[in-house]
């Protein structure tokens, strides 16, 4: 009787650690935690706000989720004057999970912002405008708990006897026992998912999310990167090939060292040791114009506002 009372005081401690991460109004379901935000906010607010506690706008991939969804999001929305909600939804590829109203979407949705309409649960295609707002659901990965679950064998090494234990001396007690051990999950890639990995460095674009340069790179760094920074031609290869397709033109870090912009650095720290500018005679980026830098049509300019909303590419080094 004294090991059950202790086994349940164990398995909710176990319950507790294991949730303990996920954002406060969580609701979980599938080892994942789901977060359903009221407030109207454009896409790449939305999107930043998830990413900022490593979530993302949730991707329903299969039916179930999709009705789990609708039905959270009819319960938490219901008094918000909107018929729709963003979510992270994607064109779909290989034959993955789609909830389009009609039964398809056209290519280009790949290019917009997806919501999901509360009544029905169908997914619409919405311009990425800061201009339209909606409330929004984050996703996120249930936190692995690095203590093993409690079982009976791991009872045998309380003395419960001569040492009455409070709630809170539980978990040193656990972790004495060597099949309670933390865990280590390999690692698998040297770059986050939706990262691409190039010569030590990862990056992801934001696309279909755009930003202002303030913004963008306050997003990156809510992803433990910056605004991409380029230093050779390859490099500026693989980012213009592997992101300019679905960006056209996207922020880049570099951003005037002070007001007569004679001088350029990157936010990430590194060196400012390449630029690639749209004519033969043009050796610097023109001092008359705006003091942050994006890449657009094979070369950098800083012809635009830095109020003006971009897709933006982040870099940060391989996982260690």
């Amino acid at each position: 009787m004294v090991q059950l009372n202790f086994l349940f005081i164990f398995a909710i401690t176990y319950f507790a650690l294991a949730t303990a991460k996920c954002p406060p109004g969580s609701v979980i379901r599938n080892e994942k935690c789901y977060k359903f935000h009221p407030e109207l906010s454009p896409y790449g607010t939305a999107n930043l706000s998830c990413s900022i506690l490593k979530g993302q706008p949730a991707i329903p991939r299969n039916h179930e989720e999709n009705d789990f969804l609708e039905q959270e999001s009819k319960r938490h929305f219901r008094k918000i004057n909107s018929s729709d909600a963003w979510i992270g939804a994607r064109f779909p590829q290989n034959g993955s999970y789609s909830n389009y109203e009609g039964g398809y979407a056209d290519a280009s949705a790949d290019l917009y912002c997806i919501s999901m309409e509360i009544k029905s649960g169908f997914w619409g295609v919405n311009v990425c405008r800061n201009d339209i707002s909606k409330p929004y659901i984050c996703e996120y990965e249930v936190p692995v708990n690095t203590v093993a679950p409690p079982t009976l064998t791991n009872l045998t090494i309380l003395d419960y006897a001569t040492k009455p234990i409070r709630f809170a001396t539980v978990l040193p007690y656990i972790t004495k026992n060597p099949s309670a051990a933390a865990t280590t999950k390999p690692l698998t890639n040297i770059c986050p998912a939706g990262w691409l990995h190039f010569n030590g460095s990862c990056y992801q674009s934001t696309a279909p999310a755009k930003f202002n340069w303030k913004n963008a790179e306050s997003y990156c760094i809510s992803q433990r990167a910056h605004l991409v920074s380029i230093h050779n031609d390859d490099e500026f290869k693989f980012v213009d090939t592997e992101f300019d397709k679905k960006s056209n033109c996207y922020w880049i870090g570099l951003q005037a060292a002070d007001k007569t912009q004679k001088a350029w650095n990157y936010t990430d720290g590194t060196l400012y040791n390449f630029v690639r500018l749209p004519f033969p005679t043009q050796k610097v980026l023109d001092s008359r114009f705006a003091p942050c830098v994006y890449s657009c049509n094979n070369y950098f300019t800083n012809a635009n506002q830095c109020e003006a909303e971009l897709n933006a590419v982040c870099k940060k080094p391989v996982i260690a």
